[in-house]
């Protein structure tokens, strides 16, 4: 069997890194902050999200921005939420 060898100029990931960068320079222009959160099942990202959130309703509009399984995402409006204590 022959091998064959294939010389790479470029990173596999170059157009992923091209969206990113035009994502920055877009909320950048727009004055957005973006904070990615990624952790484990139960690792307490919906807790420090509305946590978060309620620190900073009062000055700030917060949104979330959700990944679907599909990988295309969705973004919708938060609402802010008040804990409740039972």
């Amino acid at each position: 069997m022959a091998v064959r060898v294939i010389e790479v100029h470029e990173s596999v990931f170059a157009e992923k890194d091209r969206i990113a960068r035009e994502t920055r320079r877009l909320l950048k222009a727009q004055g957005t902050f973006m904070v990615n959160l990624m952790a484990s099942p139960g690792a307490g990202k919906t807790t420090t999200l509305l946590r978060t959130f309620n620190v900073l309703r009062e000055e700030y509009s917060c949104g979330v921005m959700e990944a679907e399984a599909s990988g295309r995402f969705r973004s919708i409006r938060a609402v802010p939420v008040r804990w409740m204590r039972s």
